[in-house]
């Protein structure tokens, strides 16, 4: 039996599968694959930022466990401390397996934003999705 197609209100790229960008450092596509690993015991926890830290520290893309407490701060620590580069996407399912994705908050008060890794069939940090947050995207983040 053929799988059935998304729902109406699911955007085009749903279910689609990532690009495999050779820029990307295989250890990033091995912190994806730990984060989801771990998403998949875990459920949404809030810990977003510390599931996807953890991910890169595991995985040895980055050498220290990132110091910056909110999801949205963590490009430019990426960027300053870990050589990370922005890159120049703005569609989240056009983001490369293993990059890093960081969402600001809808202008809520208090909000800590939002990151998680881009897979082959969607995005994890704390829990798996096939579609993406939708907080604003800043930025995608590749080593």
């Amino acid at each position: 039996m053929p799988p059935s197609a998304p729902p109406a209100s699911v955007s085009p790229y749903y279910a689609t599968e990532a690009p495999l960008d050779k820029r990307v450092s295989s250890d990033l596509r091995l912190a994806a694959a730990y984060c989801q690993l771990h998403a998949l015991t875990a459920g949404q926890q809030k810990l977003c930022w510390k599931r996807v830290k953890e991910a890169l520290v595991q995985s040895g893309a980055v050498s220290s466990y990132p110091e910056t407490p909110y999801a949205y701060q963590a490009g430019d620590e990426l960027v300053t401390r870990y050589g990370f580069r922005k890159v120049n996407i703005s569609n989240p399912y056009e983001a490369p397996i293993g990059s890093i994705l960081v969402y600001k908050d809808n202008g809520e008060v208090g909000g800590r934003g939002h990151a998680e890794m881009r897979t082959l069939h969607g995005f994890v940090s704390d829990y798996f999705s096939r579609d993406y947050c939708k907080f604003r995207l800043t930025g995608v983040y590749i080593k």
